[in-house]
């Protein structure tokens, strides 16, 4: 829906780790930028226009637009299972105004005239901003460098070949190379592939115990070391995409220490759940039902591991040794998602439940504060984009500064249910299970995309 009248959000609790702003405050959005703020400590009241629309935002978290630096579009050549308008759609519902697109598509996103594609189709379908990233090798085979130079002017933000790893040496000291001259981040999926072979879920007592094939966590923690030997020698720009496991998390660490251009995100169900998960237990202290035993809406890749690895990931979130959280939004069909836990493909439809079930599992039962969470799903991730996003005030909420902003309702509850979801995605591990903290309006360059119950006052 479109404000043809300025928009005044009023009374919030504006929440913005970049301004330091945690206070009850007045936003007013003309053209799409914020053109002022008052904090109602503040005595001074701004003019306002002659007519706005209003908002009051009283009782609501107010913060920045989400940004999410991995998630899965699927377009071109997956719209049965998402699209870029669907998936912007349930982004917005996320609370998300900017989302990166992985470059897994057929055609894989590794030239300009793809990109250029993705770019077009978001500006006459998506609700929010899209942002490219692109393949780091040519469709992703992992064999030849794709032109680098050319996929930076045509608006990629990053390089993966997410969903395969890099593994040749050579190449990836090339393209982390040219990550530190374009400076834009390499983002490494971090699985040796030959020491996941046929492995489908975390190697432990719970892969013996439902005769399934595992994964050691050693196959992403060998490549996190090398990658991160490499760019320390070329001084290049390294991201690692979705961390799960405790032996990653020193190798980040002390090349943080050593001054190493490296950063980390994880996601919301590798910060949640493990591999007991797939035992039926889903989170009975929150009153969730369980599943069924080897359920295949629990496999992800890489896998849920051990709680040792959860309470890992939290530490390290908290202590910013895990910089942001991304979703790696994956939906599927439901046939995707059928059959064996081994037979069914890899991952989670995340997008629209990533706030809330960290704000239920994580802020709700004190184990971070609730402004770390937004910190890391705004600021930190914003840090991560090019200089112009940053300068246009993405990941903050300034005056001047573009106007993406959330509406969040931290006490209210809801109960998931996958045929409410706007994504085409339904595979979702979290059906009927109840969540604390909702999303409840999403403004993107100052006109409300997503509304779940706002009023606006029109031209008072």
């Amino acid at each position: 829906m479109s404000q043809k009248n300025p928009l005044l959000i009023k009374n919030g609790f504006v929440k913005d780790q970049i301004q330091g702003r945690d206070t009850i405050a007045d936003i007013l959005i003309e053209h799409g930028r914020i053109k002022w703020i008052r904090e109602h400590k503040n005595s001074n009241i701004p003019q306002l226009p002659e007519k706005c629309d209003v908002i009051d935002a009283s009782g609501l978290i107010v913060a920045p637009g989400f940004i999410d630096l991995h998630c899965h579009l699927r377009e071109p050549g997956f719209s049965e299972k998402e699209t870029i308008e669907s998936g912007t759609r349930a982004a917005a519902k996320g609370g998300f105004t900017t989302v990166c697109a992985m470059p897994n598509t057929i055609p894989a996103m590794d030239n300009v005239d793809t990109v250029k594609w993705v770019l077009n189709s978001a500006s006459e379908n998506a609700v929010i901003r899209v942002l490219p990233i692109s393949a780091i090798s040519v469709e992703r085979k992992g064999e030849k460098i794709v032109d680098m130079q050319s996929l930076k002017e045509a608006g990629v933000v990053a390089f993966s070949d997410d969903g395969s790893v890099l593994y040749d040496v050579d190449l990836m000291t090339n393209a982390l190379n040219k990550s530190r001259d374009l400076d834009l981040p390499i983002i490494q999926h971090s699985e040796d592939p030959m020491m996941v072979g046929n492995g489908v879920m975390h190697d432990g007592e719970i892969a013996r115990k439902l005769g399934i094939q595992g994964i050691s966590p050693e196959s992403e923690s060998k490549i996190v070391e090398r990658d991160i030997s490499l760019t320390a020698r070329v001084d290049g720009f390294l991201h690692v995409a979705h961390v799960s496991s405790y032996l990653s998390l020193e190798h980040i660490y002390q090349a943080k220490k050593a001054g190493v251009r490296v950063s980390a995100e994880v996601t919301p169900h590798h910060l949640v759940f493990s591999h007991e998960s797939l035992m039926g237990e889903r989170g009975s202290q929150y009153g969730w039902p369980s599943t069924s035993q080897g359920s295949p809406i629990w496999r992800v890749n890489p896998p849920l591991r051990d709680t040792l690895d959860v309470n890992s990931l939290i530490d390290a979130l908290k202590g910013d040794v895990i910089d942001i959280i991304a979703t790696d939004h994956a939906p599927h069909t439901l046939q995707d998602k059928s059959g064996s836990f081994s037979s069914a493909l890899p991952g989670i439809s995340g997008i629209e439940t990533a706030f809330a079930l960290l704000s239920t599992t994580l802020v709700d039962s004190q184990k971070i504060e609730m402004k770390v969470l937004l910190n890391k799903f705004t600021a930190a991730p914003a840090s991560l984009l090019p200089k112009k996003y940053r300068d246009d005030g993405l990941g903050t909420i300034i005056e001047k500064g573009i106007a993406d902003i959330v509406l969040i309702d931290p006490k209210r509850d809801w109960i998931v249910d996958p045929d409410e979801l706007l994504s085409k995605g339904k595979n979702t591990p979290l059906a009927g299970c109840t969540l604390k903290g909702m999303v409840i309006g999403t403004v993107y360059g100052g006109e409300l995309v997503f509304s779940n119950g706002i009023r606006i006052v029109n031209g008072v």
